[in-house]
């Protein structure tokens, strides 16, 4: 009789234990500066909501992102969630490694369509199926030094809209007013831009302004590849080499310390810096504006600037895919997004984000959202990238023509395209 006791009060015992086990998720996401300190937070909130879950968090620099995620996916080991932004997913979705959301949960993520812009919201989809919840954005507008102009006396960049000085802010007047305030002789710029940056979020406006995308998805094959690109690639070259505007040639390692050491009237410069310059460099006297309007009217009314979206996205072979799905939500969360992007001084995703009311700054962003393209979704454009700027190096050291440049890029991007 004990003996049938015990092995009831066993069975009951491991019962309840099964009944309470707790499944783990991974997540992995590439620090933007404060996601050591605020993630756990956000994270204990959610496993208090879910106790049954518990999320193992791998907070990771951006240097080496594609070879840790490579490794990881081609292993069969890769992390349950994921922090992707919108240039990195499509090629593991292409390669079937990441998991159709709309499939799997199509009433939850149908719900949630409404609490996101359509442009962030459209970047979730690749070749028919959605893969991805929108956590955060940046964007890149053209900031000047207040004092270099005043001192110059002439008229400010247009920050809004609305501005009389707005439809006059062109390529031709952009050149003609960064030439007034260059003075090489006392080091100082008039536009600090570089060929050198590691990645091309300060070439691709370039293409917008002229009127031309990267890629033309639909044909597969480069968009840039003929009168838009070239444009795009002369005026750079102009910039430089004409107008003598641009300090270091064009190549400059760090150009954005150039404009934040106050030794350029202006510069593009990504939102998630503005937090740097407020701490780092509280004299600098900067405003924001947009950017000048290119000869590409029709598309995005030539003022296109860079602006891209993250996203989480999982893993297709997670174990765990219930718990996962509520992980995300959880992440998208209005109070988890702003939370998080107050914390780093990113923008959140979604419709009811609210920036931090206390910086002017951040008020031409949202204005110039209408004036961001967006990367074309293809998951060969991390490759793309590397040829563009290789050939964007190419024109702005003067061992090709624009021309030229623009032609061995266009043909390159298509073989890799073909293959």
């Amino acid at each position: 009789m004990i003996f049938l006791l015990v092995c009831c009060l066993c069975v009951i015992f491991l019962f309840l234990s099964a009944a309470h086990a707790r499944v783990t998720v991974t997540l992995w996401k590439a620090s933007h500066g404060a996601d050591p300190e605020i993630m756990p937070v956000i994270l204990q909130a959610f496993e208090e909501e879910y106790p049954d879950i518990k999320v193992d968090f791998l907070s990771h620099p951006w240097e080496g992102w594609d070879e840790r995620y490579a490794v990881a996916f081609s292993a069969g080991e890769p992390p349950d969630v994921s922090y992707m932004p919108d240039e990195f997913w499509p090629r593991f979705a292409g390669a079937g490694l990441l998991a159709r959301l709309d499939e799997l949960f199509p009433e939850e993520v149908a719900a949630m369509e409404a609490d996101f812009p359509e442009a962030f919201w459209r970047l979730t989809s690749f070749e028919a199926n959605q893969y991805g919840v929108p956590f955060l954005w940046v964007a890149i507008a053209l900031f000047y030094n207040e004092a270099i102009f005043e001192e110059a006396g002439l008229t400010l960049p247009p920050s809004s809209l609305d501005d009389p000085y707005f439809d006059d802010w062109t390529w031709e007047e952009f050149a003609d007013v960064a030439q007034k305030l260059t003075e090489p002789t006392q080091d100082q710029w008039g536009y600090s831009w570089s060929a050198a940056f590691r990645d091309p979020n300060y070439l691709y406006p370039y293409f917008y302004q002229a009127g031309t995308d990267v890629l033309d998805v639909e044909e597969n094959r480069a968009a840039f590849y003929g009168p838009e690109g070239i444009a795009a690639f002369q005026y750079i070259v102009d910039l430089i080499h004409t107008y003598e505007v641009i300090p270091a040639a064009g190549m400059h390692p760090n150009f954005h310390q150039v404009f934040y050491e106050g030794k350029a009237a202006m510069a593009p410069v990504e939102s998630y810096s503005v937090p740097t310059i407020r701490n780092q460099f509280p004299d600098l006297e900067v405003g924001v504006a947009f950017n000048p309007q290119g000869p590409g009217v029709d598309f995005f009314g030539g003022r296109g600037s860079f602006g891209n979206s993250g996203y989480w996205v999982m893993a297709e072979d997670c174990p765990h895919k219930e718990a996962a799905w509520q992980l995300i939500q959880w992440l998208s969360n209005q109070e988890s997004v702003q939370l998080f992007c107050d914390a780093v001084g990113l923008f959140g995703a979604r419709v009811d984000f609210v920036p931090d009311p206390d910086e002017p700054l951040y008020e031409v962003f949202f204005e110039s959202q209408p004036f961001l393209p967006g990367y074309p979704l293809h998951s060969q454009l991390r490759q793309v990238h590397s040829i563009v700027m290789a050939e964007a190096q190419n024109a702005v050291l003067l061992s090709k023509t624009p021309e030229e440049a623009i032609e061995a890029a266009g043909e390159a991007v298509n073989a890799l395209l073909q293959e």
